[in-house]
């Protein structure tokens, strides 16, 4: 920058110094877009200056950018010690009409011409299935956050939509045709919960699945009668509640949490059967209580 301000005048050198500036600013910014910036008509002289201010500001830039990733690396952080966290948008917020009405419209725009003219939108579709015959481009950037890059993928909204639609009627079809076995659904329209669902009424539906000649007696008794189901966590009578060990049952998702009640004999009993299964003459399984009992009862029920 200075030798190109010594080049120059010194009456136009005050008027001219921003001027030159802002044209040293584009090929800096053609450098950092990885695209040509060189003007033909410029002299060797004026290009040789501008090629040494973008070299020396990008050795600048590049050193510093190793700089932060290497400190980030190690640790540090590059938060500005002036910088006040944004808060979640309140319940009340000024301007919360007007962007969302902006975020709105960004999104319609690509999207509003297949809306306002969904035929010409089909015929604009079906002619590229025909006719094209290579995949137009996809523009990736990376965010670079010093620690890691984000790879940012920018398509066509018509290729999004073309193929929104080809998967829509792809599936349609071969849904019509049966083309796909009953356990594969087409475009997931049924909710997991529901095919959970289903999947559990198949499996009841079976011969002989299931096997409770001599079992689930304490599950009966826990759920109660069907005319008249317990409540949770509760029995119709005290009796049929200290009958068994088991006490209270519960199962959340992939846990199950149960409450055991176990009488002195019955926990000597217990533990003698665990010991005689898995013999730990250094007690090295028993879990830190003051109580070994309860240590043992716990390790033979995990």
């Amino acid at each position: 920058m200075h030798d190109i301000l010594d080049m120059m005048p010194e009456s136009i050198k005050q008027n001219k110094g921003r001027t030159t500036l802002q044209h040293l600013s584009e090929p800096w910014r053609c450098w950092k877009a990885s695209i040509p910036g060189k003007v033909p008509p410029l002299p060797i002289r004026i290009e040789n200056r501008i090629v040494r201010y973008v070299k020396a500001k990008a050795d600048w830039w590049t050193s510093t950018a190793h700089y932060n990733r290497e400190r980030i690396r190690r640790g540090a952080t590059l938060e500005s010690r002036r910088f006040s966290p944004i808060p979640f948008p309140p319940l009340a917020y000024k301007h919360d009409t007007k962007l969302l009405i902006l975020a709105l419209e960004r999104l319609k725009e690509a999207y509003s011409q297949a809306y306002n003219n969904p035929h010409e939108a089909l015929s604009r579709i079906k002619r590229n299935l025909l006719t094209q015959r290579a995949f137009q481009e996809c523009v990736i950037e990376s965010m670079d956050l010093y620690s890691h890059l984000i790879p940012v993928y920018n398509v066509e909204p018509l290729e999004k939509i073309a193929d929104a639609y080809l998967d829509q009627y792809s599936w349609h079809e071969a849904d019509k045709r049966r083309l796909l076995p009953a356990w594969i659904n087409a475009a997931d329209s049924e909710p997991p919960p529901l095919l959970v669902y289903k999947w559990c009424h198949g499996i009841n539906n079976l011969q002989d699945i299931w096997d409770t000649n001599e079992g689930l007696q304490r599950a009966s008794d826990m759920t109660g009668l069907p005319q008249t189901s317990n409540d949770f966590l509760t029995f119709q009578e005290v009796i049929i509640e200290i009958e068994h060990p088991i006490r209270l049952y519960c199962r959340y998702i992939d846990r199950i949490h149960m409450f055991f009640r176990f009488t002195a004999e019955e926990a000597r009993d217990l533990i003698q059967r665990c010991l005689t299964e898995h013999p730990d003459p250094n007690n090295e399984n028993i879990v830190d209580y003051n109580d070994k009992n309860v240590g043992h009862v716990l390790h033979a029920w995990s």
